[in-house]
């Protein structure tokens, strides 16, 4: 029987700071160029902050110009609530495209190159009613799905222009997070009964994931893995869960020692294995980030229907995995701003959710 085994490594993160701190929303990704990875920050105040990773020093520089959102002066207080890039790898002489979503309902479409600055291709701002909670780029075409918070609205976007190319109002009524699958086919969506699965062409629910009652109904976040064949996604009992895409059943429990709401999940794919995060969420205590690892094993013929793994914890972080722990630093930064900000310092959003998915 084949065995996976993991290795969880354990990042205590800071105590909570000024609102002026706290990153709503980040994303990274890597130029090939320069071969140097880039952290875009959104900051609570809806400006943009990319910060390079130095990998001589191992650690985070700002040394490119933080930018403002052309409509940010004009519309006051608003917040970032998402941001995506495409593509993830920036090939020699290429750029990236930088897309964020803002409490205000606008979108703000922008490029980076290398060795260049934050530049602003466009700038929309949707109908009343449509909060843009999630932004993703369509890796099949680059333009641009945005997902609203409640309504069941979800726009594709041009990303060149900012026009809206279609627009569909039967998706789930409540998404307080979505992910895509690799195709950009199938997404979830955290509702206020669980997470579910959905077509993205004709809008309907594939099924809902096995899960407990909810006890908290704060958004989670939920990421597809192994080739789009499982669903990691956090829970309110002190764990997260791993789900098997085709029977939407429960395969693996990821305790979180701290217990309570796990409402940050990332994942991050590595040529030798699997990389997933998961953070906890408290207002009284700094949160913590446990990370997984888990190790592509060769493939062999299976003796039983059903394959099975085991996670060995340890803390101990071996010159071995120096590498893979660079990517986890900016993968931990992500969701350590998502929890940051829903729990601690986005009231908007929170009132939001306290309005429509009270607990």
């Amino acid at each position: 029987m084949e065995t996976l085994e993991a290795t969880p490594l354990t990042i205590r993160g800071g105590s909570r700071t000024a609102d002026k701190f706290a990153f709503p929303a980040a994303n990274w990704l890597y130029f090939v160029q320069r071969s140097r990875h880039v952290l875009i920050l959104g900051i609570v105040d809806g400006r943009l902050q990319p910060w390079d990773y130095v990998d001589e020093r191992m650690a985070l520089e700002c040394t490119r110009n933080v930018i403002t959102p052309s409509a940010a002066p004009a519309l006051g207080n608003i917040q970032v609530v998402s941001i995506d890039v495409f593509p993830k790898e920036v090939p020699v002489g290429g750029h990236a495209q930088v897309v964020a979503s803002f409490t205000n309902r606008s979108i703000w479409i922008g490029t980076l190159k290398a060795d260049g600055e934050l530049t602003q291709v466009a700038l929309i701002t949707l109908e009343e009613g449509f909060l843009p909670k999630t932004v993703r780029f369509d890796t099949t075409s680059a333009n641009i799905l945005a997902f609203a918070f409640n309504g069941g609205n979800v726009a594709l976007i041009d990303s060149r222009t900012g026009n809206i190319l279609w627009r569909k109002g039967d998706a789930p009524k409540i998404m307080g997070s979505v992910s895509l699958d690799d195709a950009c086919s199938n997404f979830i969506a955290c509702t206020p009964q669980g997470f579910e699965l959905w077509n993205l062409e004709n809008m309907a629910r594939i099924k809902k994931f096995e899960q407990l009652p909810v006890l908290l109904s704060m958004p989670k976040h939920a990421w597809f893995s192994e080739q789009n064949t499982k669903v990691i996604g956090g829970t309110d009992r002190g764990c997260a869960e791993v789900y098997h895409v085709a029977t939407g059943r429960v395969e693996q429990s990821l305790p979180y020692y701290l217990g309570g709401l796990v409402q940050s999940v990332a994942t991050c794919i590595r040529p030798e294995g699997y990389l997933v995060a998961v953070a906890g969420s408290n207002g009284h205590q700094p949160c913590d980030v446990i990370l997984w690892y888990k190790t592509k094993m060769p493939t062999r013929v299976a003796t039983s229907s059903q394959d099975s793994w085991t996670w060995n914890c340890s803390f101990q972080v071996r010159k071995k995995h120096v590498t893979w722990t660079a990517y986890t630093v900016l993968v931990v930064l992500v969701i350590l701003g998502y929890s940051a900000i829903l729990v601690l310092f986005n009231e908007t959003i929170s009132y939001g959710l306290h309005q429509i998915w009270p607990f």
